[in-house]
């Protein structure tokens, strides 16, 4: 005998489906329309972005024009005050070979007294690195000093000195001799006047 049983029961059978077309067409329309709604909200936050870029990229080339423009002008600047000081010391240098030349001008001595001015002229006029191995005074009151120096430069500053003490104020030199011994590091020179002052 044979018996059939049915384990079908209607009961325990669920109604519907699961996931019906409809059900599934609503969501998939809400999550295009969130992917759509974050993809635009991306979207927006690039834009806004790029347009922050490109406002820092303009201010970043402006003030990179201003820092070559202050870089001209500090260097315009340095080169003014670099070229102003070398015109300062050159003047100066000038000045000072003008007044040595201007010792040697032969178109003036006149009498003056004594050789007491003179060597306390000398003294008053003295120059470091500078010496004296002979002084002489004429009659005629021409003075000549023979001397060594540690360097040629520092003769025109003895000759200089000179002119500033009021012994010497008025005479002219007329032969300035400067000679350099092979070997040595000091200068010989001879100096001379014209007559009184």
């Amino acid at each position: 005998m044979r018996q059939q049983i049915n384990l079908f029961q209607p009961q325990r059978q669920r109604h519907g489906v699961w996931l019906s077309a409809h059900s599934l067409a609503w969501g998939s329309g809400l999550l295009v329309l969130g992917l759509a709604l974050a993809s635009s909200l991306f979207w927006w936050g690039e834009q806004r972005e790029l347009r922050e870029l490109a406002g820092m990229r303009v201010e970043h080339a402006d003030r990179s024009g201003e820092a070559v423009a202050l870089q001209r002008q500090l260097e315009e600047r340095r080169a003014d005050s670099a070229v102003q000081i070398e015109l300062d010391r050159l003047e100066a240098e000038l000045a000072a070979k003008r007044r040595f030349l201007h010792s040697f001008d032969p178109l003036e001595g006149a009498q003056g007294q004594g050789f007491a001015d003179v060597l306390s002229g000398l003294a008053q006029g003295r120059v470091e690195g500078v010496w004296l191995r002979e002084i002489r005074i004429t009659r005629r009151g021409e003075l000549r000093f023979e001397g060594s120096a540690t360097d040629p430069a520092l003769v025109p500053r003895f000759v200089d000195a000179l002119g500033q003490q009021s012994a010497f104020q008025g005479r002219d030199f007329r032969h300035l001799r400067i000679e350099r011994m092979e070997n040595a590091r000091q200068v010989d020179f001879s100096l001379q006047t014209r007559g009184e002052r």
